[in-house]
């Protein structure tokens, strides 16, 4: 379950922090996109753009609120690309893609033991029912 915070740890259009229950910690440092219902609903480089709105973007209120009491119930690395995909209950997804073949564009730790170090290792992991 996402704690009550999503918040950025430098601009949200580079990063973002994504804080769960159980001592779950991701932290992207590059594209990440949000999915609800198969769909796009948020992109990490809208933050702060305005698109005729009344307001501009603002992911971490947007997220927060998406996010906040959601189940993380899968997390899946392609074993080509080496993207993480996060699945969460009410049918969200968040994507966040590889986007460099030197540095990790993303750090997941459990018990502040980083556990996807090695992103093509990885190709399945289910957490809970």
């Amino acid at each position: 379950m996402l704690n009550s915070k999503a918040y950025p740890s430098i601009p949200m259009q580079v990063a973002g922090k994504f804080v769960f229950s159980d001592n779950i910690f991701v932290n992207a440092e590059g594209f990440w996109r949000l999915l609800k219902d198969k769909s796009i609903h948020a992109v990490s480089l809208d933050h702060g753009h305005q698109f005729g709105l009344p307001e501009p973007v603002n992911l971490t209120t947007l997220v927060t609120k998406e996010l906040t009491g959601k189940k993380l119930t899968r997390i899946h690395v392609d074993k080509n690309s080496g993207d993480l995909t996060l699945s969460l209950s009410d049918n969200i997804e968040l994507h966040i893609f590889t986007t460099s073949t030197v540095y990790e564009t993303y750090n997941f730790y459990y018990w502040q033991k980083n556990i996807l170090w090695n992103i093509w290792r990885y190709r399945l992991i289910n957490i809970g029912n």
